[in-house]
Formats: C-alpha cells, sequence, structure tokens
C-alpha cells in the first residue's frame, strides 16, 4: 500500500534559531513571499492538514495555520519532528524544512508515491541525506525519545534504528536550501522567478 492512499499530515518545521542567516530565514522575502510560503504552496492536497512547527508562533500568525511548539525545545530538527509525530492522529506523516526554495509539489508527491510503509523516507542527494523533505512514522516516537534522552540530537543517527530509506532526486536544485546570508545572496543572484 502506497501513502497516496491515505490521508497525510504536513509539518513545516520553522522552529530553527537561524544562527548563521542572522535573521528568521523562513519570513525571507522572494518577490513579495516569504519563504515558508513558497514551501507551503508546494505542498499537495488539502492545506486544512498543514501545521507549523514553530517555538514562536506570533511570528507565523499571518499564514492562517495552525501551529505546535517543540516538547523538548531547542534540540533542532530532531525535536520538531517528534513534536509533529506527537501531535498527529495518522501514523505517516511528511515533514518539511521551512528553506527549500526550490521544492515542488512533484517533488513531494514522488516522495508519497515511492512510500511503502517505511518507518523514514526521504530524499538522496549529491550532498547527502535529506532529512527534512521526507515521511516519518510514528513508530519513530520511542526512538527518538531515546536519542533525545542519550543527548544525540542527530536525525541521520535515527535512519540507521529503523526501517528508512532514500530516493536519489533528479532535480539537485529542489532540495537547496538556504541557510547563510551567503546561500541568500548567491540564490538572490541566480534566481529567474
Amino acid at each position: 500500500m502506497k501513502l497516496d492512499d491515505f490521508p497525510v499530515n504536513y509539518y513545516v518545521l520553522a522552529g530553527g534559531k537561524s544562527s548563521r542567516m542572522r535573521q528568521n530565514k523562513a519570513l525571507l522575502k522572494i518577490n513579495g513571499e516569504t519563504l515558508i510560503e513558497r514551501v507551503i504552496s508546494a505542498i499537495p492536497g488539502e492545506k486544512e492538514s498543514i501545521k507549523i512547527v514553530t517555538n514562536s508562533p506570533d511570528e507565523y500568525v499571518f499564514l492562517g495555520y495552525r501551529t505546535i511548539s517543540d516538547i523538548f525545545p531547542h534540540l533542532g530538527p530532531i525535536s520538531g519532528v517528534h513534536a509533529g509525530l506527537v501531535d498527529s492522529p495518522l501514523l505517516y506523516n511528511f515533514f518539511l524544512a521551512c528553506d527549500l526554495p526550490f521544492i515542488s509539489e512533484a517533488v513531494i508527491q514522488t516522495v508519497q508515491e515511492k512510500h511503502t510503509d517505511q518507518d523514514i523516507l526521504g530524499l538522496r542527494s549529491r550532498r547527502g541525506l535529506e532529512p527534512l523533505c521526507a515521511v516519518y512514522s510514528k513508530r519513530c516516537i520511542p526512538l527518538i525519545e531515546k536519542q533525545i534522552k542519550r543527548g544525540q540530537h542527530s536525525l541521520h543517527s535515527l535512519f540507521e534504528l529503523v526501517k528508512s530509506d532514500f530516493i536519489q532526486v533528479s532535480d539537485q536544485k529542489a532540495l537547496a536550501n538556504l541557510n547563510t546570508p551567503q546561500d541568500w545572496r548567491q540564490y538572490l543572484n541566480n534566481s529567474t522567478d
């Protein structure tokens, strides 16, 4: 059975400190649209299934989506994935970073169509594994909590503990993210939007 046969919740992670960018990267504007709005617009299906995971919900009120906060704050993406999995009534949930300016509906749908009961299914690019354009199962919750208690806050270490798989992405640009002012300048200089 494929994931696209079932309802799915989408969680957009916007809880990072953006310390390297020195400003909230989710709210950077591209042609009048914030980066997080670009990511949300790529999500297929019903917009009611989208939630923002953030520890500063007031910053995202303008989007009109429900927000949830980390249960274990300030631990990076692992705490955002954990919060979403705990929040969701569904077994499988899709997680996206808020800083993927080139992400597309087609890329997200590819992950959903290739999902066949893995605990984690994500994408692989030349730069490595992408943990934040991926499906996660609620079966990951106890393992994430064990990792957090041990001080292991990397999602990559979780991949070895569960049934996980990663699809090679043909569009390398799709997973480019913006972490630093240099990334942002390069994006603006090369953007054809």
